[in-house]
């Protein structure tokens, strides 16, 4: 615990690559499970991410009726300037777990009023998702 008061403010002073040479070296073992579990996370957003870009890509994202399909379509259409890095369009959806439990109400509650069938003019009339389509692609 005093370690932890001690370390946690000078974290934000190094380098990423550095906080995870010492997280490597340090002999904690529930640490090195924590770090396990963030890379385990990181990897799978990041495959998500990359199969909806792939179908997105491929096909139009026809098909498919997530949100990281939707944000994908919407930085593509955006022009080169306003376009966003792909590390923070998934950046941006979990660093607001708030916005993602109210975008997922608003989404699931349109699916369960259309019968399971959401289809793009569906998901363009939900103004919470369309509300966070725009804030990420200004951002």
């Amino acid at each position: 615990m005093i370690a932890r008061l001690l370390i946690l403010p000078y974290v934000d002073l190094v380098s990423p690559k550095t906080q995870r040479a010492i997280v490597d070296t340090l002999p904690w073992k529930k640490l090195h499970v924590l770090r396990d579990m963030v890379d385990i996370m990181a990897n799978t957003s990041l495959e998500i991410f990359e199969a909806a870009k792939r179908s997105v890509l491929e096909n139009g994202g026809i098909g498919r009726k997530d949100i990281m399909s939707a944000l994908v379509k919407a930085n593509n259409a955006a022009s080169e300037e306003d376009r966003i890095p792909q590390g923070e369009l998934v950046a941006q959806i979990s660093q607001h777990p708030e916005v993602q439990e109210r975008l997922r109400t608003e989404i699931c509650a349109a699916f369960k009023n259309h019968g399971g069938n959401l289809d793009y003019d569906t998901l363009s009339s939900l103004p919470y998702l369309d509300a966070v389509c725009r804030e990420t692609l200004r951002l």
